[in-house]
């Protein structure tokens, strides 16, 4: 009913499903992450649909660097799509070359404020900067463009914000509009999931932008 396309989810009877945990503190600024792969240690390269390669973005969500770098070498002999990228601060204190190596092979890295100062080969890289409440900045050689987030009390979850940001940006700049426009809707979005667990804001169909 949601018109949500499944065409890139792998079903694997044989395995549990990746599960995560996140403790965090009163504010919402520092977290544990506890990750368990399960099924997703299985999925590769191959899986994905071949129509993918006709888009504009590919995102390479958060995941082990190693297997972050897999998919990037596969993707950049298979599409002309720019990549981006996530990652934890966990994984760049683990595997710090590792993390380095997969964010200086991608177009547009998405960070936030914290992982930024543990990262210090980023020259000449688009950034975009997760700032939580303080909204989000782009950050290229040649541009810096800042937008605040509306005030939102109380934040309920902030579990999959950072991804809810990315993936509207990607999408409205497909579309064709501004950085500064994408990125004041993408934060604005990510603000509005914040409001319940997951994306049940959105699902519940309480919350639509006027933009979509």
């Amino acid at each position: 009913k949601l018109k949500i396309d499944f065409t890139g989810v792998k079903k694997v009877m044989s395995q549990k499903t990746a599960q995560f945990s996140l403790d965090y503190n009163n504010n919402f600024s520092d977290r544990e992450v506890g990750l368990q792969f399960n099924a997703a240690s299985s999925l590769s390269p191959k899986d994905i649909p071949p129509s993918y390669f006709n888009s504009k973005f590919i995102h390479i969500a958060t995941n082990l660097p190693q297997n972050q770098l897999k998919f990037i070498n596969f993707l950049r002999g298979k599409t002309k799509a720019k990549l981006s990228i996530d990652t934890l601060e966990q994984y760049i204190q683990k595997w710090p070359n590792l993390v380095q190596e997969a964010l200086s092979r991608v177009d547009l890295i998405f960070i936030n404020k914290k992982e930024k100062t543990l990262l210090k080969k980023l020259k000449n890289k688009i950034l975009i900067i997760k700032k939580g409440p303080e909204g989000a900045e782009y950050v290229s050689a040649s541009q810096r463009i800042s937008v605040k987030a509306p005030k939102i009390q109380p934040a309920v979850d902030t579990t999959g914000s950072g991804d809810v940001l990315a993936s509207v940006f990607l999408v409205y700049l497909a579309k064709g509009r501004s950085i500064k426009e994408s990125l004041q809707i993408a934060v604005n979005t990510a603000s509005e999931s914040v409001k319940d667990f997951g994306v049940e804001k959105f699902i519940k169909g309480i919350y639509y932008t006027s933009q979509v």
